[in-house]
């Protein structure tokens, strides 16, 4: 359990946040301000909490050193209820075919796992997760 923790800290480490309709990608503003570290803390536990949900989905092929080297970010946005309610996008999409099944693979799992289950009050927003395969299958 320990290891897909850390992984998940890995796959999502700082792109994981939300942003305004416009412009990049930047952390998000939760419905109620944080007043404290551990607020954000809180908020960056549970949205990894909502995208380790696809772990189980993304047939990993540890196997493959071409997959296992890929490193995939998709933009998302997920409704308060958990819903996906735009994208998945991938990011920088790369013309490298073991690239494009890796984000494939990853694309379907991301859907399969929706809708997420979400912690009370989860507001929703538009997030960047990570897929690092090498992460994930050093977490099997």
């Amino acid at each position: 359990m320990l290891g897909l923790i850390a992984a998940l800290v890995v796959l999502l480490g700082g792109q994981d946040a939300a942003a305004p309709d416009k412009g990049p990608i930047r952390e998000r503003s939760p419905a109620v301000a944080p007043r404290n570290p551990s607020d954000n803390q809180r908020l960056a536990t549970e949205v990894a909490g909502i995208f380790h949900q696809v772990f189980p989905h993304w047939r990993l092929r540890c196997d493959d050193s071409d997959f296992v080297r890929q490193r995939i970010q998709f933009d998302v946005t997920v409704d308060r209820e958990g819903r996906i309610v735009s994208g998945p996008t991938m990011v920088d999409p790369q013309d490298d075919a073991a690239w494009r099944a890796t984000a494939e693979s990853a694309r379907r799992a991301l859907i399969a796992a929706a809708p997420f289950d979400v912690p009370e009050g989860f507001a929703g927003g538009r997030y960047r997760p990570t897929f690092n395969a090498a992460s994930a299958c050093a977490a099997r």
